[in-house]
């Protein structure tokens, strides 16, 4: 029996033009309108009546929006201080503001290339609560869809983001990473970040570091180094497997094994950094409790006497 095979992981492109914000036009000195981020970052605009803001260590000391010391003087508070993660640039939005107002600000960019259906993609940002804003939060997340999302309002959009915060952030010191991985159910063309919940589904804590100056309320974020790829796994061989069965993929509790003869095999489990993180010998079948590991996606591989039988990819919900 001939076997050849190639498991491997292929650096992709990132699909997001202009990831950290760093090609620009000309930054506004001061707070932004609705309109002012579109004219000031390229591929980026408010979707919304919501006006988030660019911040940059290369205006002037004077602007509200310069990082990380601004000599502004009010009235009008700072967010707070932060270096960009890269570069000279991050943005900022609110996830929230104050209670029951509903107010929200997104950023929106179109991809470079639409997502093909059934593949698999990363997707991850970084965020920091600013030092000054009262409140932080565990809603914040991105929305991939097929057209862009318009609205003429601050009001929240409410969709399903695929990928989103599970814990709340409230980091003033550090960027945090906000990652998930999704399969593309459609051709898939834009992206926008926010709170995509009403104030009622919206949990906060207190920021015991923030300010109590006008335009420091509810919850504020930096945003930067946004990343899109396509999860590649290029995997070759020649073997008739179909005495073989691994359900059910996706897998949420246990992993079902089957083989239709007595051979020993053993089954290997990788993550997407080509980590070995699971493997076991077994013969007939085995069950496997996908509990153990964090949602995502992973590889499978069954050898047999040290030969490649059956690869594959294996998502665990």
């Amino acid at each position: 029996m001939l076997l050849i095979f190639v498991v491997g992981y292929a650096k992709s492109q990132n699909l997001i033009p202009n990831p950290s914000f760093e090609n620009i036009n000309t930054v506004y000195c001061g707070i932004f309108s609705n309109t002012d981020i579109g004219y000031s970052v390229n591929y980026w605009h408010s979707p919304t009546g919501g006006s988030p803001d660019l911040f940059s260590t290369a205006i002037n000391q004077s602007c509200w929006n310069f990082q990380p010391n601004s000599s502004y003087s009010g009235p009008i508070g700072l967010k707070g201080y932060q270096m960009p993660r890269t570069g000279n640039v991050m943005a900022g939005l609110f996830c929230y503001t104050i209670d029951g107002m509903n107010q929200r600000e997104y950023i929106q960019t179109q991809l470079t290339n639409p997502l093909t259906p059934g593949n698999l993609y990363t997707l991850s940002f970084y965020v920091s609560l600013a030092n000054n804003t009262e409140k932080y939060t565990d809603k914040i997340g991105a929305y991939l869809s097929d057209s862009p999302i318009i609205s003429g309002n601050d009001q929240p959009l409410i969709y399903i983001p695929q990928v989103s915060s599970t814990t709340f952030i409230s980091d003033t010191l550090n960027w945090v990473l906000v990652s998930g991985t999704f399969q593309a159910v459609s051709a898939i063309n834009f992206l926008t970040i926010g709170n995509f919940n009403y104030d009622v589904n919206t949990s906060t804590g207190l920021n015991q570091g923030g300010g109590s100056a006008p335009g420091t309320y509810g919850a504020y974020y930096y945003i930067d180094d946004v990343s899109l790829t396509s999860i590649n796994t290029n995997i070759n061989y020649n073997s008739n497997n179909d005495f073989i069965s691994v359900f059910p993929i996706p897998v949420s509790n246990n992993l079902n094994i089957t083989v239709n003869n007595n051979d020993i095999y053993e089954v290997f489990i990788y993550d997407i950094f080509s980590r070995e993180i699971y493997n076991s010998t077994f013969t007939g079948k085995i069950e496997i409790d996908t509990e153990q590991f964090a949602k995502g996606l992973y590889i499978y591989k069954l050898n047999c006497k040290k030969d490649l039988i059956k690869t594959g990819k294996l998502v665990i919900e």
